[in-house]
């Protein structure tokens, strides 16, 4: 009988809907799933609450449980636990107690036909999507440098709605912005709790802020500033696509270090010619 596994997860609910959780693929990209089979566990809640912290996320910490298998090798819960939580989002239109169904497979049942695979979300080259509609990407080719194939764009309609931002098909790797408010050193209790974590400085927000504050590796301070200082080359659907929602893309491809680096406010990318950071 396999047992009972629990963890936290950072989940956000922006527009009052079904939750998102926070999932990193194996090209370590961090994307939003509705999948909370998909999402980044922690083994401490207030681990999750740090990655929030460091990488900016904005959130809040669940505790998740994934249920284990009975002896006849169904899974060992009442489906009526999840009432309380979803009991007015319709998941459980329908639902017997006594089906032996997986708590995810549930959820996936109810989700909405374009959160499944195959799914007519656009993409760049117009082909297909051979992923899930949530997916980071719409499919896992890659082209000989290592790239995705394909990606996600916005629909043309959607695109033509209008741009919150200019449409710009160039970007420079310029590395990391580095810390806004001054710096300190670990105090000895943040060194016994995070110390093992490579953390070294502290960076302390202002009041008013969502969140305390930012540790930061040595790593990362070596690299503030210092990208490879390549400029490439964005599609245009993927420009528009940006161009209506500069927070659509966590990542972008760098042609001078082949690969996905991070954009936003805390990415590594400007576009050219300016100082303003991509995906902001």
């Amino acid at each position: 009988m396999k047992t009972n596994e629990t963890g936290w997860l950072i989940e956000a609910n922006p527009d009052g809907g079904l939750p998102w959780w926070l999932g990193i693929n194996g090209s370590y990209e961090v994307f939003w799933t509705g999948d909370a089979s998909k999402a980044l566990r922690f083994a401490r809640k207030e681990d999750a609450i740090l990655y929030m912290h460091t990488y900016g996320f904005q959130g809040i910490a669940t505790e998740h449980m994934w249920y284990g298998e009975d002896d006849d090798g169904n899974a060992a819960y009442n489906p009526t636990d999840l009432a309380e939580r979803w009991g007015k989002s319709g998941l459980l239109d329908g639902l017997k107690s006594d089906q032996p169904k997986d708590k995810m497979a549930i959820l996936l049942e109810s989700k909405p036909k374009e959160l499944l695979s195959p799914c007519d979300r656009p993409t760049a080259t117009g082909r297909p999507a051979e992923n899930a509609c949530d997916a980071p990407v719409p499919t896992n080719k890659k082209l000989h440098d290592g790239q995705f194939a394909d990606h996600w764009v916005l629909s043309e309609e959607d695109r033509n709605k209008g741009f919150v931002r200019p449409v710009r098909l160039e970007y420079k790797h310029v590395g990391i912005k580095g810390p806004v408010y001054p710096i300190r050193d670990l105090n000895d209790r943040e060194i016994e709790l995070w110390g093992d974590e490579g953390y070294v400085e502290y960076e302390e927000y202002p009041k008013g802020f969502n969140f305390l504050g930012r540790f930061w590796t040595q790593d990362k301070l070596d690299k503030i500033g210092k990208g490879c200082g390549v400029v490439t080359h964005m599609g245009l659907k993927i420009a528009e696509s940006d161009a209506v929602d500069p927070g659509m893309y966590g990542s972008t491809w760098c042609c001078g270090c082949n690969a996905y680096l991070p954009v936003g406010k805390d990415g590594e990318f400007v576009w050219d010619g300016t100082n303003e950071r991509v995906g902001t």
